[in-house]
């Protein structure tokens, strides 16, 4: 299990954005999280576009990779990787290198969840919620709201994935995306 900044889960992209390399804990990392389907054999050769879900979050990620080969220096940006039990605050570093860019990501620190909360992807034909890709917060009629926070939810609740105005603004992204 990823528990600490020593603890890091790293890949590589090539220049088209293919996944070409994952370091020894990616493995461990998925097989402790639920994660069989993401196993280093699947995932490699793979774009990484794939296994993103949501537009928005797509669109996020393609300008972050666009800012890490323009700028070419490293950045690192906070998001949260919740399990059902589990509140991850995470540190993703993108970095520049020669062939591609390196995505290192660690656990900065974990909070127990006050009730367990599982998600699923929906389509747009469910009935569902936005869950926010960079902090996991809900959207509801009242603002956005921490995921165990949210009573009345169905178990497993189905989201799909933006990007909440306060994350636009941390990104210093037009608030547009949600």
């Amino acid at each position: 299990m990823v528990t600490s900044a020593s603890d890091r889960v790293v890949f590589w992209l090539d220049e088209d954005d293919n996944i070409v390399r994952v370091n020894d804990v990616w493995d461990r990392f998925a097989l402790a999280n639920e994660g069989e389907g993401c196993s280093a054999g699947y995932v490699l050769g793979r774009r990484l576009r794939d296994f993103i879900c949501g537009e928005t979050t797509q669109i996020l990620l393609d300008t972050l990779i666009v800012r890490a080969r323009a700028l070419k220096t490293p950045f690192d940006r906070g998001y949260r990787c919740d399990s059902p039990t589990t509140k991850r605050f995470m540190q993703m570093r993108i970095v520049p290198e020669e062939e591609g860019l390196r995505f290192e990501h660690w656990v900065v620190r974990t909070e127990p969840m006050r009730a367990p909360v599982r998600f699923v992807h929906a389509g747009l034909d469910v009935e569902c919620v936005v869950r926010c890709s960079m902090c996991n917060r809900l959207s509801q009629p009242h603002g956005w709201s921490e995921p165990d926070a949210t009573s009345g939810l169905p178990s497993p609740q189905h989201v799909i994935y933006g990007v909440c105005p306060d994350c636009q603004h941390a990104l210093g992204l037009p608030r547009v995306l949600a």
